[in-house]
């Protein structure tokens, strides 16, 4: 009888997690599809064209603008809704929910980083399926805001945005990504554009999270909110430097290259 009632706690408590792991590849999904978008609105950017921003906010217009757009949001808004949820319960539990593998204390704050991040992105996403928008300049208006609290707080965000840019590169130059996938169901040949698409992948978004990090602490040692901006300000500022469009081009692979990887990663990560 104790046995029985074991199995049907364990049952029970395994219906839940399933359909975590299921938010959980659908998040990397429209965590993919995200960064293709940004990565080809990036390209127009380098390329000179005007138009949506080469941001969150821009991808999220840019499937609203699609046939059938409002519905494509709706699934959207489900997905990257799931990763953060899923990134939540690694952050509070951690452990992995299908393998119950036990996160350090730097994966689990990570997790926690990449929840609220998502949360906002859900909150964008809401906003244009409600009618009220996604206007840009949301880094600044923090920055404002957070000046006013302290200078300190800025420079401490932008310090933060350093670290998980180092993190990043560090990620994409050891492959230690591919820990997080089972190898055991792809063939070598799968491994191997993964690892490619993810070293070119992770380096740019370091190089992302590099630049609004330095216009970060740029805003905090000048007292001036306006120097923090956010990806597409950011990438602006570089195209309007030597070599500027060819700059841009090579970031606007990387994060498409991340897309990609993200993709793959729905399928083969150890949730």
């Amino acid at each position: 009888m104790a046995t029985q009632l074991h199995t049907i706690a364990a049952g029970s408590q395994a219906q839940p997690r399933r359909g975590l792991v299921l938010l959980g590849r659908l998040g990397l999904v429209c965590r993919g599809i995200l960064y293709i978008l940004i990565g080809a609105l990036a390209v127009d950017l380098a390329r000179g064209h005007t138009g949506a921003s080469a941001s969150q906010q821009g991808a999220v217009h840019t499937v609203a603008s699609q046939p059938f757009g409002h519905w494509l949001l709706i699934a959207f808004a489900a997905g990257v809704f799931g990763y953060a949820a899923w990134r939540a319960v690694q952050a509070a539990s951690g452990h992995e929910l299908e393998s119950g593998r036990r996160r350090g204390a730097v994966d689990r704050l990570s997790a926690a980083a990449s929840a609220v991040a998502y949360l906002g992105i859900f909150g964008i996403t809401l906003g244009v399926l409600l009618g009220s928008g996604a206007s840009g300049g949301g880094l600044e208006r923090f920055t404002r805001w957070a000046m006013g609290v302290s200078p300190w707080l800025v420079g401490g965000v932008g310090i933060g945005l350093l670290a998980v840019a180092l993190v990043q590169a560090v990620k994409g130059l050891r492959r230690s990504f591919m820990k997080e996938l089972d190898r055991g169901r792809m063939s070598a040949q799968a491994q191997c554009w993964v690892g490619r698409l993810g070293l070119i992948g992770y380096c740019a978004r370091a190089a992302v999270f590099a630049l609004v990090g330095y216009g970060m602490l740029q805003a905090a040692h000048n007292y001036r909110p306006a120097q923090a901006k956010g990806l597409d300000g950011s990438l602006q500022g570089v195209l309007n430097g030597r070599f500027g469009p060819a700059l841009v081009a090579v970031v606007a692979a990387g994060l498409i290259a991340f897309g990609l990887e993200s993709l793959i990663e729905s399928r083969y990560r150890r949730l």
